[in-house]
């Protein structure tokens, strides 16, 4: 499995085709990348790095690999976050849930960021196009939408 060095920019905006590990820009973290061809993407992060301590928040030394099925099914892209402790998922709805999660890595939490909680036309698919980590704006495309084309920024903190 090849361990593809940090990416000059945060985002990795399309997994297919791309199986391997993606180091995280300066920090600890790995997303692992699984292309299952007709199965989707799908990804799981992984504390990569060696540890100075039996713990690191919510990873040991024996506990490095963390996976769940909401973000880390028929994922589209991901984007590292700035401030070194945050992960974004985007996923589409055949194994996923046409969202995109935002991932406490530290802590191992989850949580929906895009679209809000209860949102009457939920897209088929979201795509992380680019971020701006000076900014802290996240690109969001919808591949699979009537306009392709068509983009949302949504800011995050």
């Amino acid at each position: 499995i090849p361990l593809r060095p940090p990416a000059p920019a945060a985002c990795v905006p399309d997994l297919r085709n791309m199986q391997g590990l993606f180091q995280q820009p300066g920090g600890p973290f790995a997303v692992m990348v699984f292309d299952e061809d007709a199965l989707g993407v799908h990804v799981g992060v992984i504390y990569y790095q060696p540890m100075t301590n039996p713990k690191d928040g919510a990873w040991g030394i024996t506990d490095r690999f963390w996976q769940e099925t909401r973000w880390g099914s028929d994922v589209t892209s991901f984007a590292w976050g700035p401030d070194g402790d945050t992960l974004f998922v985007a996923t589409g709805e055949v194994y996923g849930e046409a969202c995109v999660f935002r991932l406490h890595l530290r802590e191992r939490r989850a949580e929906r960021f895009y679209p809000p909680a209860g949102d009457a036309s939920p897209p088929t698919s979201v795509s992380i196009v680019a971020m701006d980590a000076g900014r802290k704006v996240l690109t969001l495309g919808f591949p699979d939408s009537e306009d392709p084309a068509k983009t949302v920024k949504v800011p995050f903190n």
